[in-house]
């Protein structure tokens, strides 16, 4: 028998389970899981569930806030078409990278002497963080959609 990496997988349920991966039905049903490998979010995840609670059931509770969070936070968010296109080029330049989104906003912000990307930055600097991450994954979103007019007016990023 092949040994399998175990890990903590969350199925589409909510429920944790620890599996193999070297049988079929554990491949098959992966589609429907969140894997959580390296343990850097289980100590949170831990933090944040009853005892003798699931970390499943956690983390489908902890993300629907994060996206619910991410949604009311770009809606107070109010970028012009070129502004958008620029935080989009920015993390399309990062996307393979694991940097702080803070590296996304030198980017984006660019040098000095661009008065677009002044007045982009000046925006920036008055946002909250909430709104800064709710940009990137909006921008995120947008480049999986072609990051198109349609596209950003999609995901958020400029108005209707």
């Amino acid at each position: 028998m092949t040994r399998g990496i175990m890990a903590t997988n969350v199925n589409a349920m909510g429920v944790a389970t620890k599996t193999g991966h070297s049988s079929r039905r554990a491949r098959a049903e992966a589609d429907d899981q969140i894997t959580f490998r390296g343990a850097a979010v289980l100590p949170e995840l831990a933090a944040r569930t009853n005892h003798g609670g699931s970390h499943g059931l956690t983390a489908k509770r902890d993300i629907a806030r994060y996206y619910r969070l991410l949604r009311r936070a770009l809606c107070a968010v109010s970028l012009a078409e070129h502004e958008a296109q620029l935080v989009v080029e920015a993390v399309r330049q990062l996307a393979d990278m694991d940097v702080p989104y803070s590296v996304i906003w030198a980017l984006v912000v660019g040098e000095d002497g661009d008065t677009r990307r002044a007045a982009l930055s000046k925006k920036l600097r008055g946002m909250t963080e909430a709104q800064k991450l709710a940009i990137v994954d909006a921008a995120e979103r947008a480049i999986l959609l072609g990051s198109d007019v349609a596209a950003l007016k999609k995901v958020g990023l400029i108005p209707k």
